[in-house]
């Protein structure tokens, strides 16, 4: 979520849901800090990567590189960084630096360009993972994540979200803060590629139903497919 940062106190709410960070079912969580102007974003999407295990991620060299490097800030070598470790982390890796600075850069620019008279805001991100079995907050104004909950194996960690992010859009709403809900997603041409392995692999099929559904799913993984090529 992004939400406008006037007015804005996140010390005042969720404060029941603290859990002490060094308890054992989130040992190895990341989380990044605010070390340059509007870091936010970066801190968010840093969150979303290393703490998400899912199939369709690929970090790539230089994020696993990064994600390898920001270990050794810990005590531990694993776990949780404080706030000052995770400065030290974020702003002594170059590549990531220039990065966000890159960005930050264009941004300010951006500013700059529009009526002085305007009020410039800050948007600031607040991240929900499923990780271990248990739905967390990632907030980088917080020194530690929000433990939510554990979910069930065969239930969907939105379930437990989304009255979560319901109670808190519904705050935004009566402070007249305004916000953004953004999720994200796998690649639909990456779903429907499992789809059709698991399609190809189910023996309790008839070959009629085999092949009507490797059909209906090879079209839609082409049609995923031009859509990516025409971006």
């Amino acid at each position: 979520m992004a939400n406008k940062k006037k007015d804005f106190d996140p010390d005042s709410e969720l404060n029941q849901a603290y859990k002490n960070a060094q308890h054992v079912h989130f040992q190895g969580i990341d989380m990044d800090s605010f070390i340059y102007k509007n870091v936010c974003p970066t801190q968010a999407i840093l969150s979303v990567l290393f703490n998400c295990t899912h199939e369709d991620l690929n970090l790539g060299a230089t994020l696993t590189e990064f994600k390898e490097y920001s270990q050794k800030f810990h005590p531990k070598g694993v776990g949780l960084f404080d706030t000052q470790m995770k400065c030290v982390a974020l702003s002594s890796h170059g590549p990531i630096r220039d990065v966000h600075n890159c960005f930050a850069k264009k941004q300010l620019a951006e500013f700059d360009s529009d009526d002085e008279k305007k009020e410039e805001y800050a948007f600031h991100f607040i991240v929900y993972i499923p990780f271990k079995g248990y739905l967390y907050e990632l907030d980088g104004l917080k020194t530690a994540p929000i433990d939510h909950g554990a979910f069930p194996e065969d239930n969907e960690c939105l379930d437990v979200a989304r009255p979560i992010v319901q109670q808190r859009i519904q705050k935004f709403i009566e402070d007249k803060i305004h916000f953004r809900l953004m999720v994200i997603v796998s690649e639909p041409g990456k779903k429907y590629e499992r789809e059709l392995k698991q399609i190809l692999a189910n023996s309790s099929l008839t070959d009629d139903e085999r092949n009507a559904q490797k059909s209906n799913l090879s079209k839609l993984i082409n049609e995923e497919k031009r859509k990516k090529a025409h971006r």
